[in-house]
Parts: structure tokens; C-alpha cells; sequence
């Protein structure tokens, strides 16, 4: 829904567009963990609902700027809490939330190294399940591999000398901007040494990476050990990608492919293997959480419920989807520039429309997004684009369901 840490996770938690749940930043008036509260989202949580028949476990980073909050208690829907605290971005030496108390782990040893905790935290949670007699829906956050990326020490130079995959690409560094947005063509190619720090930053990455594996697989062989796994359903999402040089990029938040394409891994009772290429967006996780516990899905919630997807039980899926950015505040200006979008999102194109520039990308001919083709378009397609576009900004709830089903605009190619 949106490629940006905050606004994605809380789509993850309400099934609500950002334009609808309010929270459109990590920080400022209408960005963090304060405009979630304010906004009493969490009254309206996945957690929140699902509490009653549930015992909810959260662990790890949950909303940008809890960690700094003064606010008293803790978000409703959650049995056990363990969130990080201050620290949040070190490895070693942070603190955490335990249910109202803070923890402190201290130390540069990997029995304290950050994700080690929180995986041993949700295995005993898993351990505990003959206590609270309930099925159990655990949210696990770790933090790596954000950056500034420090893997534990086991891992470290694992892949010291991996090539850095992202220069293999065409846009990588891209030399001819010109058909992009004017932000972009302001922006320098990147210098050698940037890109060897860009490469380090990489390897690190998936150094850390190594223990999120890690963590996964304790959890997997906990669920298995205790006789929960065929009974337990698993999703493994990212809230939003990360461009590593791609288009003279090195962030988030940005429209391209690399920002708003992830894939996601789902086991689970009557899941069908394989590999799917339809969309699904993060507002999906609510209503699809809800139909595995057998519960009504709250009203207004923009996704829907992917179970019958996954179970190979719908042939009739959505056609696009809306990706969004918001302008930034006063507080934030310079350090978002181009994040003032919306784009349709289709499997096989996507349109990018800005205040007063437009791009298409055609991701069969062009992957890479390297040739902007919004001019060899039809105007009818593009009015026609274009009233998607608006009217799935303006959506709320069960009118989001058939836009985004609408048979897509007729496309005439060069």
C-alpha cells in the first residue's frame, strides 16, 4: 500500500489503505506510533480482533517511534508484549518492552545479539500454549536486516566476498535519466566509492539476514517438536523493499519495483504448493487472519481475505492495486523528495502518476524499468488510468473490492 516502514505495517495490522488509516509517515503529525494511537487503530488491529479466541504475542520493532513514546500502557490486542525499545537499531546493547516493563541486554556476545532474543522469546511463547489453552497468532518483527546492517558474529564475513548482485542490473547506476521525473534527473550518478560502500552495505545485509534464517527455522522445528505445525498457519512478508543503486536510488519509498514488489511465502493447512504471480497487497493480512479464525471481518477494511487464493478456490482475483506516497511535512522536507505519488499496479505494467510528471513501465518488455513509455500511450488509456487511480485513492472499505477487480484499460503498444 505504501513503501515506507510505518504507514506499511500499520496497512499490515488494519487492512486500510494509508489513505484511510491515516498514518502516512514514520514520524511527524501524521506519521509513528502517536498517530496510530491517536488515530485508535489499535482498537481496530488484526490483534484486537482476533484477542478473544486468541492469545496474541507481539515481538520485535512494532511502529516507528514507540520506542521514544512516553505514552502509558500498551496498544489494545496484545497478550504478551515484547517490543524493542530504545536501541532499536543496535544489535547489541538494547532495550525492550515486556509487557509494561523495560528489559535491558547488554553485551557483544551473540546470546544477546538482538534476533537471537527475540526468536528464543517466541519459542517460549509457543511453549506456553498448554497454559493459555488457546491457538495462539504471534506477529515476529525482528529488526534485521534493516540497516545499519550488523550481522552476529558467527555470520560476520560470511559474505565478504559475495559480487554485489544489484550492479548486475540495467538500471543499475542508470546513465540516461532523462525520460524520468525532474527529481530524478537532478540526482548524480553514483561515484565509485559509494558504490563500494553500497556493495558493503549489501553483504552485511545478508549477513544479518543469516540470523533471521535462523530465527525461522527455531521457530518451524518448536511448532513441529510441539505438534502445532500442521495446524499453523505461516506468513513471511517484508513491509517494503529496498533499492540498492537501481535508477541512482539507494532507499525506500520509492515507486519503483524494487520499493513495492516483495515476495511472500505462506504455509499453512490446505495451502496449495506452488508458485502464484497474482497481487496481493499488506491491507490483505486482516481479513485473511480473520477468515482462518472464523471470525467477520470488520467493516471498513479495504483488503480481503487471500485463503481462498491460497487454497486454489478462486479463479477471480483483482486486476491492480494502488500504491501511494504522501508529500512530505514541513519537518520532513528535502528528505523525501519524489515521494508524492500514486501508482497502479498491474502484473504486467505500472503507471506512476506525480503532481505534473507521469511514467509507465511495460514489466514484460521492460523489467528493469528502464524506458519510460508513458508518452507512446493512447490518451484513452490514460484517462482511463487515470480515474482508477482516483477512485481507488477515495476508496474506502467494500467499494475498494470492485475497482480494483475492473477489467484494466485496453492498451494500444507501440
Amino acid at each position: 500500500a505504501q513503501p515506507l516502514c510505518c504507514p506499511s505495517r500499520v496497512s499490515m495490522l488494519t487492512g486500510r489503505y494509508p489513505h484511510n488509516h491515516g498514518v502516512r509517515a514514520n514520524t511527524g503529525a501524521n506519521g509513528g506510533y502517536d498517530r496510530y494511537m491517536a488515530n485508535g487503530l489499535d482498537a481496530v488491529s488484526w490483534p484486537a480482533i482476533l484477542q478473544t479466541e486468541y492469545y496474541t504475542g507481539m515481538f520485535g520493532k512494532f511502529l516507528n517511534g514507540y520506542q521514544r513514546t512516553a505514552r502509558p500502557g500498551l496498544p489494545k490486542g496484545w497478550d504478551w508484549w515484547f517490543a524493542l525499545g530504545r536501541g532499536t537499531a543496535r544489535p547489541f546493547n538494547w532495550k525492550a518492552n515486556l509487557n509494561g516493563t523495560t528489559v535491558s541486554y547488554s553485551g557483544a556476545t551473540d546470546a544477546v545479539y538482538q534476533t537471537n532474543v527475540l526468536a528464543e522469546q517466541v519459542v517460549a511463547a509457543i511453549g506456553r500454549k498448554k497454559e493459555y489453552k488457546k491457538p495462539f497468532a504471534i506477529l515476529f518483527t525482528p529488526f534485521s536486516p534493516h540497516l545499519p546492517s550488523r550481522p552476529a558474529l558467527q555470520f560476520e564475513g560470511m559474505y565478504a566476498a559475495e559480487p554485489f548482485a544489484p550492479a548486475s542490473k540495467p538500471s543499475f547506476n542508470e546513465e540516461d535519466v532523462t525520460d524520468k521525473p525532474g527529481f530524478l534527473q537532478s540526482t548524480g550518478r553514483l561515484a565509485a566509492g559509494r558504490i563500494a560502500e553500497l556493495a558493503v552495505e549489501w553483504r552485511r545485509m545478508l549477513e544479518s539476514a543469516r540470523s533471521v534464517d535462523r530465527a525461522f527455522q527455531q521457530i518451524w522445528q518448536k511448532l513441529e517438536s510441539d505438534g502445532q505445525l500442521a495446524n499453523t498457519f505461516i506468513l513471511f512478508a517484508s513491509d517494503n523493499g529496498f533499492s540498492w543503486g537501481e535508477h541512482r536510488i539507494t532507499k525506500k519509498m520509492m515507486p519503483y519495483q524494487e520499493s513495492i514488489k516483495s515476495t511472500m511465502y505462506v504455509w499453512g493447512p490446505g495451502v496449495v504448493p506452488g508458485v502464484d504471480p497474482r497481487i496481493v497487497s499488506n491491507i490483505d493480512f486482516l481479513p485473511t487472519f480473520a477468515e482462518i479464525a472464523g471470525m467477520r471481518v470488520p467493516d471498513p477494511v479495504d483488503g480481503r481475505s487471500m485463503l481462498p487464493l491460497l487454497r486454489n478456490e478462486t479463479a477471480n482475483w483483482r486486476t491492480s492495486f494502488l500504491t501511494q506516497g504522501f508529500p512530505a511535512e514541513a519537518s520532513d522536507a528535502g528528505k523525501r523528495r519524489g515521494n508524492d505519488y500514486r501508482v497502479l499496479v498491474t502484473s504486467d505494467w505500472v503507471y506512476i502518476r506525480y503532481a505534473d510528471e507521469a511514467e509507465f513501465y511495460d514489466l514484460t518488455a521492460d523489467p528493469f524499468q528502464t524506458k519510460n513509455a508513458v508518452r507512446s500511450l493512447d490518451p484513452e488509456f490514460v484517462a482511463s488510468v487515470e480515474r482508477r487511480l482516483d477512485l481507488l485513492s477515495r476508496c474506502s472499505g467494500s467499494n475498494c473490492q470492485p475497482i480494483e477487480d475492473a477489467p484494466l484499460p485496453v492498451r494500444t503498444k507501440e
